[in-house]
């Protein structure tokens, strides 16, 4: 990923798959192929499905720098600029769980 897009490599050349990522930091896939994507400088976590639709999962949040998926499917996203991390649900309900990481 570089400068916010997405592309395919393939023996010919790449294919530009999607834009507009705003300061990608961190992704996992889940189970269902899934791709999350944490956005840091758009303060969200966005979606692709594996037929290749991109959603926002989860917005409003605090510089998400990094995320993980566990056997379970819940997502654990870190906010950066908060000092916490979240747990989210498939569903995208969100949980602080942990809060004030700052020394």
């Amino acid at each position: 990923m570089v400068s916010g897009i997405v592309t395919k490599a393939n023996a010919a050349e790449p294919v530009r798959l999607w834009t507009g990522f705003s300061s990608p930091v961190g992704m996992a896939f889940d189970a269902n192929r899934n791709l999350f994507i944490a956005e840091w400088g758009a303060g969200r976590v966005s979606r692709i499905a594996p037929d290749g639709s991109r959603t926002t999962f989860a917005e409003g949040l605090s510089g998400p720098s990094g995320l993980t998926i566990d056997k379970d499917g819940s997502i654990y996203v870190a906010s950066y600029s908060r000092d916490e991390i979240y747990r989210f649900t498939s569903s995208g309900d969100r949980e602080t769980i942990i809060t004030g990481l700052a020394t």
